[in-house]
């Protein structure tokens, strides 16, 4: 069963996010069983700060170091953010939340593959403005052309880039040598209903969170018999969320067949 560590602000409330994340390793690696995706959340109401990006970076290398896939996920500016990562040769996908299901209904699965293949495919030495007004020409009639006509625009671009370069010189730890991979990365998406979660896996998603199977502080949970009776190809691609917090509780969810689960508290010391 796969895992799925969702970073959350107890994660980042000091500067030991990279130590978090090396307990939360060795801890699964003692039980036998292994990270294989982390999710840098954040509920931005702007653009990434300088030191927001400091603990992307501080993921993206723990991630590069220990073979996990990282995805991004944020309240807005998801799309930019993510195209302007790709840009700079950092490896990850997107975790997109359920108000972005429109989106999925608008083929940006599709979209994304394709801009994610044409940045792997220009010349390094194009200008990273000159690359997003090519993506912008070859994509501007698909759901992704809205960020990129944003970031077309040089003085969004210049916005959208100033702290990413500040981070990017004051981050001690960050490789020079980026490159991006030809492979493309997962796309998850969240969804709290069968509909919803069979709706989004046809529409292109790799992955999508079915939440919340437990649920301590109410009647709100779905249950592990919810989990158990999802179709056969629907469990395949599902990851259980919420209230997965003890050994019992992963066991459970193994049971019912889906192919993992995702949690935040499970991997806090």
């Amino acid at each position: 069963m796969l895992s799925y560590l969702i970073l959350s602000p107890a994660y980042y409330a000091d500067d030991t996010l990279y130590t978090k994340l090396q307990y939360a390793y060795a801890m699964l690696e003692s039980k036998n069983m292994k990270l294989d995706f982390i999710a840098f959340r954040y509920d931005n109401n702007d653009i990434l700060s300088a030191n927001e990006y400091h603990k992307l970076f501080e993921a993206y290398r723990f991630c590069q170091t220990h073979n996990i896939a990282l995805l991004l996920n944020l309240s807005i500016y998801k799309l930019e953010t993510l195209i302007l990562l790709w840009l700079h040769g950092f490896n990850l996908g997107i975790h997109f939340k359920e108000s972005d299901i429109s989106l999925l209904r608008e083929n940006i699965c599709k979209d994304l593959k394709q801009s994610h293949a044409l940045i792997y495919s220009l010349q390094d030495n194009i200008s990273l403005h000159e690359k997003v007004k090519i993506l912008y020409s070859t994509l501007s009639h698909t759901s992704i052309a809205k960020s990129l006509k944003l970031l077309c625009d040089i003085e969004s671009f210049s916005y959208f880039l100033t702290p990413f370069n500040h981070a990017v010189n004051t981050y001690e730890n960050l490789s020079q040598e980026n490159r991006l991979d030809k492979r493309f990365y997962p796309i998850f998406v969240s969804t709290h209903n069968l509909k919803d979660l069979s709706k989004v896996l046809s529409l292109g998603a790799n992955y999508a969170t079915i939440s919340p199977i437990f649920y301590d502080k109410g009647n709100k949970a779905l249950g592990l018999p919810y989990l158990q009776n999802l179709p056969l190809h629907v469990k395949e691609r599902a990851f259980a969320l919420g209230g997965i917090n003890s050994d019992l509780r992963v066991h459970e969810i193994k049971s019912c067949g889906v192919a993992g689960f995702a949690s935040i508290s499970y991997f806090l010391r």
